[in-house]
């Protein structure tokens, strides 16, 4: 009996050092111990500062002209009239023999830069909690998200976003979102932020401290 374990002991032993090997040496090697995930920082410009308008809440672009600049406009109107019934007797310039006139090319737009998740701050994270306009998800379970969460988050399990579709899609794509697990290792608030950002948001947030950090730092104070 002891040499039978003893013979499947030494098998064991032996094919995990060949795997361990052959993971070192195989160019589609795993990682054998999981990687933390960085994100660029966010800035308090990019959190805080929110699109302006005008004092009255009208798109400046869409508002009447001033009084004064009503009448200049009428003044000038007459004049702009009679040049406009005046024939212009200036002959046209005519190419150069020989000469192809060209189209000018229309210039080529940059592209767009993909909006991509950023790592807040706990302090960051206390000023956003206060903010009303600011929407906080969990990505913890069910149970998770019942023993505690940042004020009034809401329980979006990652692992089931797809039923949490029909009311995220409800959600303005330019609002400020925070995401946040339980910290650490936990890889759900990253995987759903891309999902969110998938889904057109731009304004993405992730709270790397999560919960743990969040409940850690509020007990000390």
């Amino acid at each position: 009996m002891k040499s039978t374990v003893m013979n499947a002991g030494i098998i064991i032993g032996a094919s995990v050092v060949i795997a361990l090997v052959y993971n070192v040496f195989s160019p589609q090697s795993l990682d054998l111990v999981r990687k933390k995930i960085e994100l660029p920082s966010a800035s308090d410009s990019a959190l805080f500062a929110d699109a302006p308008q005008s004092s009255s809440g009208m798109d400046t672009a869409m508002a009447p002209p001033a009084r004064d600049t009503l009448a200049v406009q009428m003044q000038q109107a007459p004049a702009n009239a009679n040049a406009a019934k005046a024939p212009d007797k200036t002959p046209a310039a005519q190419p150069a023999e020989g000469v192809q006139t060209s189209v000018a090319s229309k210039p080529t737009e940059a592209p767009e830069e993909k909006p991509v998740a950023k790592n807040v701050t706990y302090d960051q994270v206390m000023k956003l909690s206060k903010d009303p306009n600011v929407l906080f998800i969990d990505a913890r379970n069910a149970d998770e998200y019942g023993q505690g969460h940042i004020g009034n988050a809401r329980n979006y399990f990652t692992h089931d976003f797809e039923k949490h579709i029909p009311e995220i899609v409800q959600i303005d794509r330019e609002k400020r979102i925070v995401v946040y697990c339980g910290g650490g290792a936990c890889e759900l608030s990253h995987e759903m932020a891309e999902n969110l950002l998938t889904f057109g948001f731009k304004r993405v947030f992730v709270y790397t401290g999560g919960w743990d950090e969040w409940k850690k730092k509020q007990g000390a104070n």
